[in-house]
């Protein structure tokens, strides 16, 4: 953590080196396959520089939590522990932060748009859609320029009339079963006066199970 003196001047609340590790999980919802993606950074206090190590593996959080002797590892301690655990298949780390976000996106989050998506993400979180939709269908969803917004509004149209029609569907199978239920009642009935002439005296069916 960095403090900021009264003279400005911004010192580390430590008083020797150390290093910081940000870790974050991904599981794939079908599979449920795991891989995680992170960055290790070393702090030097005497001079305030930062080096990082940004990494990839499979698998989920490492049991030992990417620490060692109550402390997190360095980034040589982690690029030796990941080149001792995994395949050079299952993992990945470098130095590079341009590098690895494009990895991150094309490869570990399967071809997401590395310019697009942080802005759509950050939209998403606001909760907020302050552009027109065709723009906004254009801009995040759909990346060919020629797109038909007709052909869009039209599919939408189509999906709510096929909606609604099977709600009422819904509802006439469900009326219809509660005229079984009622027939199956009538029939149960015991007969009186001649023996084919079924009984009923006349049962009116309510009015929630007409047709």
């Amino acid at each position: 953590m960095v403090n900021i003196s009264e003279n400005n001047e911004s010192q580390y609340l430590r008083n020797r080196n150390f290093s910081s590790t940000i870790v974050l999980e991904l599981t794939q919802t079908n599979t449920r396959d795991k891989q995680c993606v992170g960055v290790v950074f070393d702090v030097d206090t005497s001079n305030n520089d930062v080096s990082r190590l940004f990494f990839w593996h499979t698998g989920e959080l490492l049991p030992n939590h990417y620490r060692s002797e109550g402390r997190c590892l360095t980034t040589a301690e982690m690029r030796e522990y990941l080149q001792r655990s995994f395949t050079p298949e299952q993992f990945y780390c470098g130095p590079s932060n341009e590098r690895f976000r494009r990895q991150l996106y094309d490869i570990y989050l399967g071809g997401l748009d590395m310019e697009k998506f942080p802005k759509l993400f950050k939209r998403a979180i606001s909760f907020r859609m302050n552009i027109k939709l065709e723009d906004f269908v254009k801009e995040y969803i759909c990346m060919e320029q020629d797109i038909h917004i007709e052909d869009l509004q039209e599919s939408v149209m189509q999906y709510g009339r096929m909606r609604s029609k099977i709600e009422e569907t819904m509802e006439e199978i469900r009326r219809l079963k509660l005229i079984c239920g009622k027939y199956e009642q009538y029939a149960e009935k015991p007969v009186s006066g001649d023996a084919g002439a079924p009984s009923g005296g006349g049962e009116r069916l309510p009015p929630d199970v007409r047709l």
